[in-house]
């Protein structure tokens, strides 16, 4: 695990097979996993939570938990951490599954900007405010999570579709997600490209013109926006820290 003062980190890309299930397991580090596709069903002692992607799940050391995978199989990016960020998550963080990729947002800037853990926690804190609305919101997001469909359906279509107003749907991603159905589209894109970017060799140009963006540019802007890091930072992650994974029981 490649370390920076007191600071440690791990970067794992993890395949899980459709329906596989994790027994009952602890990690001695702790760790914040952004769910890139797929969907993630994770029990411990405060009930069993699901996460879809764009969902964070952040765990302390020492939190004894079981996972089941959605039907559809899940990639999952995983940061490992110990030292200063370990030890702030123990003490301030406690376990929880964000339904929105805020936090992870606020963890990469504060890596890539080398700042105190305290920022990512005092983001933590708010994020953990997010409340539970109607069951219609996730069947459209789980709409826009299908492939090619996210830059194909306009949200005009897809409240429609979920007999909703616009202006209903945006509020419920909004209070669900944190962010508006189109910032959920961006988000997804993002992710999309995130994916791509720690996958594969493939030029950041041509990253940006698969996922649908206008140039490399476009897609730098968004990327920040998005995921707090730029793609050449995330690309150099990849090519020095990150370790792949096809999933034979490895866990979340």
């Amino acid at each position: 695990m490649p370390s920076g003062g007191s600071r440690s980190i791990g970067v794992r890309l993890i395949d899980y097979a459709p329906r596989e299930r994790l027994g009952w397991h602890r990690h001695d580090s702790a760790s914040v996993t952004l769910v890139l596709r797929g969907e993630i069903h994770e029990r411990s002692a405060s009930g069993v939570s699901r996460g879809g992607a764009c969902a964070v799940f952040l765990k302390p050391a020492g939190i004894e938990h079981a996972n089941r995978v959605g039907d559809g199989g899940a990639r999952t990016l995983t940061f490992q951490l110990a030292g200063e960020w370990s030890e702030a998550f123990g003490t301030r963080g406690g376990y929880a599954v964000l339904r929105d990729a805020t936090l992870f947002r606020a963890f990469m800037e504060a890596f890539e900007r080398d700042l105190d853990a305290a920022a990512l926690l005092d983001r933590c804190e708010t994020a953990l405010g997010a409340t539970r609305v109607a069951g219609w919101v996730d069947e459209a997001r789980r709409r826009l999570d299908e492939p090619g469909v996210c830059d194909r359906v306009a949200c005009a279509e897809l409240a429609r579709d979920m007999g909703v107003h616009p202006a209903s749907l945006a509020r419920g991603f909004r209070r669900r997600f944190g962010v508006s159905a189109v910032g959920y589209r961006r988000r997804r894109r993002a992710l999309d490209a995130a994916e791509r970017v720690f996958s594969t060799s493939e030029s950041l140009a041509g990253v940006a013109h698969r996922a649908g963006y206008s140039d490399q540019s476009h897609m730098c802007r968004e990327f920040r926006r998005e995921l707090g890091g730029s793609p050449s930072f995330f690309r150099s992650l990849a090519r020095e820290r990150v370790e792949f994974v096809l999933s034979d029981g490895a866990c979340v």
